[in-house]
């Protein structure tokens, strides 16, 4: 019953920080996002194996990579469609293509590290969770430049975020089994839930986010160009700081 009051907690925190996010009273808005903040943090601590948020090693580890892959990924994608259509005159269907692009290219990349995984024996598997993140952020900044800047050709970004699709797809890869093999026999349940959890508040915070931005743009006259590019910088940070926290998945036996 705690973890069920906590996992409501979680999302009503969540909620309410995003909620903030979109109003135009400074006080209120500083108000609600510290409030729902600092319940989302004090339920997170509960949900998520001990030492997640300090990214402990073993599974906890793989619970924030899976919050910075998602966040970064799916962060990105939200919002492709929305710069295509808008600010580069692209249909919807011409759009999609972005999205079934970064779709194919994610399976071919698990499928690629699926079958290399086996040379890495006796090694870390932050190698190629490492080089999956760096992949993911040249797809992001490519496919953001094919969003934001008119000079270049509107399907750069479709390319680009094929780019994305292959890195997600072998750090993704990775990192689960990675996760999956360090948690005991009788809580590869608990370490499954979690990840998902990570992934599901990583899609949340980071949709959120960014649709703050494009809201609060709308509001003052701005530019959906200004917003999205405030998306992409977010998306992108998660990147470099997912490669990072790799380096702490620890050396596979032999």
């Amino acid at each position: 019953m705690v973890v069920h009051a906590d996992s409501v907690l979680l999302a009503a925190g969540t909620g309410v920080l995003l909620a903030g996010l979109e109003l135009r009273q400074p006080a209120l808005l500083a108000v609600l996002v510290l409030a729902g903040g600092a319940a989302a943090v004090g339920a997170l601590r509960s949900v998520t194996p001990a030492g997640t948020l300090s990214a402990r090693r073993g599974v906890p580890t793989g619970v924030v990579l899976r919050f910075l892959l998602c966040g970064a990924y799916f962060g990105s994608e939200a919002f492709l469609p929305l710069g295509l259509v808008e600010l580069r005159g692209l249909s919807a269907t011409e759009a999609g293509l972005g999205l079934s692009a970064g779709a194919i290219t994610w399976v071919l990349g698990a499928a690629w590290q699926g079958r290399a995984d086996s040379r890495w024996s006796g090694r870390s598997r932050a190698v190629p969770v490492g080089a999956g993140f760096s992949v993911l952020l040249v797809g992001i900044v490519v496919m953001a430049l094919g969003v934001l800047v008119d000079a270049t050709p509107s399907l750069t970004a479709v390319g680009g975020w094929a780019i994305g699709g292959a890195g997600m797809g072998v750090a993704f890869n990775a990192a689960t089994t990675d996760t999956m093999e360090q948690a005991p026999a009788d809580r590869q349940g608990e370490a499954s839930g979690a990840m998902q959890l990570a992934q599901t508040l990583a899609v949340a915070v980071l949709s959120g986010l960014g649709g703050a931005a494009v809201a609060l743009s709308d509001a003052q006259g701005s530019s959906v160009s200004a917003a999205l590019t405030a998306t992409f910088s977010l998306t992108a940070v998660a990147a470099p700081a997912g490669a990072l926290t790799a380096r702490r998945i620890r050396v596979r036996a032999g």
